[in-house]
């Protein structure tokens, strides 16, 4: 492995929290700010790692929710935020292709 290999890897270890790394002195120090923990004393909070799992999924169905849901952009977020007797935007993906729709209905009617 490298040397700068090794120098970014020390970093990413610094940066989550496991070593504390200082650079470059007369030689390269490491100190441990946490004990190693072997894989049969590894502490997992399983329920933190489900509620996450949960909270990841609410928010990508909440926003599959939004983009798939055909109603005024505006609308869906004013709701959201209790207010839900917003007006139409009339800039949005949804109130331009309404837009669209009923000039070819006019144009179709005629």
């Amino acid at each position: 492995m490298s040397f700068n290999d090794v120098v970014r890897l020390l970093n990413n270890l610094q940066d989550q929290g496991i070593l504390s790394y200082l650079p470059q002195t007369d030689q390269p120090q490491l100190q441990y700010i946490r004990a190693r923990v072997d894989l049969l004393h590894i502490d997992i909070d399983v329920k933190y790692i489900e509620l996450r799992k949960k909270i990841q999924t609410d928010q990508i169905n909440a926003v599959l929710a939004y983009a798939g849901k055909a109603e005024c952009r505006s609308i869906q977020l004013l709701t959201y935020f209790d207010e839900p007797d917003s007006e139409k935007c009339g800039v949005c993906d949804i109130c331009l292709a309404e837009k669209k729709l009923k000039i070819w209905i006019s144009y179709l009617i005629r």
